[in-house]
């Protein structure tokens, strides 16, 4: 690998192809989105492929966003097979893109990026949480506020293409049914046209994982004012979804797919979520949300929905991106309170109805 340069880089043209290396997370993969339809638009004579790893490969096949999607099954593999993988998808497509974006920033990323090509786009140095990872890339962004969301920092990665970031706009999603398990439900606790509120249980990192207490105070308090709640979480913390209920009495949703999952979060009038999955669907199906943030930013990692809101833990250490700590409780400084009124907030301004898309200046409203 090789030192990079800030030279900006030219689109390849007809019957050319530009691979997209975003690997993980599922909320990553989503902040990814706008992005890359920005990229597929402004480059539409060029085929446009994603190289991924699961589960992150089965979330994209819900939406019309690349013209193929590589799986490469490298997380918690030994390093010996995650280098026979590596090796074995370089021999079948070496040679095949003009061009590689990584848009992960990690050693990893940039690894699987320069395998595959020597015309790699990447962040600037100042941006990679592995700066090492810079030494892949021909030509890097100019630096980018942190502090910024991350959806305009991947859009900026673009510049260096030429590419003005415009809009928000994500893909459009793929004609999938729900499945009928979940279609039932639904009818079952249809509550007419106010709608229903999605309480997510759980969390990605454990340090964003909100405190069964808070979950279960919250659910009683939306259930005093809104009874049309439900409770959603994914195959992992069925446990404490089934705990949350056993507390409030608030009914869970069927184990769902991801496509399923989509369709629930488009069928809520709110959703209230940690920062993960749950909480960036809702933007890309505009469905408003309640963030809930302690150890990430909502200005961040937040929604774009101008209905939405964020309840942010009163506590001086926040917004430290640490996964785990000795403390632990950052989230439980969050209100339930606080919770309830942002919730109510955010009905009444969508009043009862979805918000409008993103725009280039939005921002997350934060309590």
């Amino acid at each position: 690998m090789r030192s990079g340069s800030n030279k900006e880089a030219f689109l390849p043209g007809t019957e050319e192809r530009i691979a997209v290396v975003r690997l993980s997370a599922l909320g990553d993969i989503i902040h990814t989105l706008p992005a890359v339809m920005r990229l597929r638009e402004s480059a539409k004579e060029t085929a446009l492929e994603w190289i991924t790893s699961p589960p992150a490969d089965r979330l994209l096949q819900a939406f019309d966003v690349a013209d193929q999607v590589h799986s490469l099954k490298i997380r918690g593999e030994s390093f010996t097979d995650s280098l026979r993988t590596l090796r074995g998808f370089r021999r079948r497509h070496r040679d095949r893109y003009s061009m590689v974006i990584d848009f992960q920033g990690l050693i990893k990323s940039a690894l699987v990026s320069r395998m595959l090509s020597a015309n790699v786009v990447g962040f600037h140095r100042r941006n990679l949480r592995e700066p090492v990872a810079s030494l892949a890339y021909r030509h890097q962004a100019s630096p980018w506020p942190e502090q910024e969301h991350v959806i305009y920092k991947n859009l900026h990665l673009l510049k260096v293409l030429g590419i003005e970031a415009g809009a928000v706009h994500y893909p459009p999603m793929l004609p999938k049914p729900p499945s009928d398990r979940l279609s039932d439900f639904l009818h079952e606790h249809s509550a007419g046209s106010g709608g229903f509120i999605i309480l997510n249980v759980g969390a990605g990192w454990k340090s964003k994982t909100p405190p069964r207490e808070l979950l279960i105070q919250v659910g009683n308090r939306l259930r005093e004012k809104i009874p049309a709640v439900i409770l959603w979480g994914n195959a992992v913390e069925r446990e404490r979804a089934h705990l949350v209920s056993a507390g409030t009495g608030i009914p869970m949703a069927p184990p769902t797919d991801f496509i399923d999952l989509i369709h629930l979060i488009r069928s809520a009038a709110v959703i209230v979520s940690a920062d993960t999955l749950a909480l960036h669907l809702a933007d890309v199906v505009q469905t408003p949300s309640v963030g809930l943030f302690a150890p990430t930013s909502p200005k961040r990692n937040g929604s774009l929905l101008p209905a939405s809101r964020a309840v942010v833990a009163d506590i001086d250490c926040r917004y430290c991106y640490r996964r785990d700590c000795g403390r632990m409780n950052c989230m439980a400084q969050i209100s339930a309170d606080d919770v309830h009124n942002a919730v109510k907030e955010v009905l009444d301004a969508s009043g009862g109805k979805k918000p409008g898309a993103a725009s280039a200046d939005a921002t997350p409203s934060v309590r």
